[in-house]
């Protein structure tokens, strides 16, 4: 499934996808790769921070809530935005809800997709942060 949005510049969207299991990392970044999309990784929130500070565009940052280094998804959301005031942001994670074992918790509107999830979940709800106002 390609993605289908009505937002992405001409330029087409970069999304950040920060995991620290590379095999989730690369595969996110190859499922989310399309003719208007392209896809950068990053294997810690401290990588994806210095991207941010290369200032390589980032339409949404799509993060794992749950990281080892310090810095979990949440935190790493809220570094991100105070470089890039209204980025957008995709959790993920593989514990349900918005606590994530107790230690981490996430804005209760905040989009989040549990894994495991398939190819077309991921497209779906990347289009639908991208095209939210």
């Amino acid at each position: 499934m390609l993605l289908q949005t009505t937002s992405i510049r001409p330029g087409g969207a970069v999304i950040l996808a920060v995991d620290d299991n590379p095999d989730v990392r690369i595969t996110a970044v190859k499922n989310l790769k399309s003719p208007r999309i392209s896809g950068v990784g990053g294997d810690c929130a401290n990588r994806a921070l210095e991207e941010l500070d290369r200032g390589t565009r980032i339409d949404l940052l799509f993060t794992d809530i749950i990281m080892p280094g310090g810095i979990n998804g949440n935190e790493l959301a809220k570094l991100a935005r105070i470089k890039r005031p209204g980025l957008k942001v995709l959790y993920t994670s593989g514990f349900p809800g918005t606590q994530i074992g107790g230690t981490v918790e996430i804005e209760t509107d905040a989009p989040l997709l549990n894994k495991p999830y398939r190819r077309n979940e991921l497209a779906k709800l990347v289009a639908d942060v991208l095209d939210a106002a």
